[in-house]
């Protein structure tokens, strides 16, 4: 965890802390993640490791995906927002818009 946040600090330096943070929060899992109470909430309703969506978030440098939810997990994340009261569309979650 330190050295994720190290790394952070570097490519955020690199870029500017301002240009990375508005970089990330306009990529759909931070949008998409942002509707939900919790990460660690989702994950167990998808049956995935709170750190699996922790990684949704980070750069593919840090082994993450670069702000993208993987494909296959659209749909379940669809139904549960349903459930929870709350539509997403394929848009929401792929970053695209309609």
């Amino acid at each position: 965890d330190v050295y994720k946040r190290q790394l952070l600090n570097i490519i955020g330096t690199q870029m500017g802390n301002e240009e990375y943070s508005h970089l990330m929060n306009k990529k759909p899992a931070a949008t998409v993640l942002a509707k939900f109470k919790s990460n660690r909430s989702l994950a167990k309703k998808l049956g995935i490791s709170p750190s699996t969506i922790t990684r949704w978030t980070y750069p593919k440098i840090m082994k993450g995906t670069d702000g993208h939810i993987p494909q296959k997990y659209w749909i379940e994340i669809m139904h549960i927002a349903r459930r929870e009261g709350f539509t997403l569309t394929i848009e929401h979650l792929s970053g695209l818009k309609a």
